[in-house]
């Protein structure tokens, strides 16, 4: 069942049925509050329609189950999407997911994910280095 909360959100995203994945999983953790790749999905589809707030509501609730019944493989995952989108510590999210992408070399998500942080991190820098970069008062 991992493999299906991980693809309703990108399968969601692909024919903008964002709504009804969130419904479907849902239902998902009312029938098992301990699905924990169903509130990491939860978290992934809120993010997608910009409800950040209860991203990371899902993202710390999968955070909180993570080590009752997840693979390796999606701990790290939701690790590093918990830091992303919670607690806002970015060096903690691109640790977990250099540890995620050696562990499992062929993880496509390992590395979009990492991509995704060094974006982040990057654009984080430019935006305090234009802060800083105006005539000094």
């Amino acid at each position: 069942m991992p493999e299906v909360s991980r693809a309703i959100p990108v399968a969601a995203s692909n024919y903008g049925k964002l709504h009804e994945a969130i419904a479907f999983l849902e239902r998902a953790v009312e029938l098992d509050p301990q699905f924990c790749s169903a509130y990491r999905a939860l978290g992934a589809v809120s993010s997608n329609l910009r409800d950040h707030e209860a991203a990371r509501k899902y993202h710390a609730k999968a955070f909180e189950l993570k080590d009752r019944r997840l693979t390796q493989e999606e701990n790290f995952l939701t690790t590093a999407v918990y830091h992303l989108s919670t607690t806002g510590n970015l060096e903690k999210a691109m640790a977990e997911l250099v540890l995620y992408k050696q562990a499992y070399p062929r993880s496509t998500i390992a590395h979009n994910v990492l991509g995704g942080s060094f974006t982040r991190r990057w654009v984080e820098r430019k935006r305090l280095c234009k802060s800083f970069s105006g005539p000094l008062s």
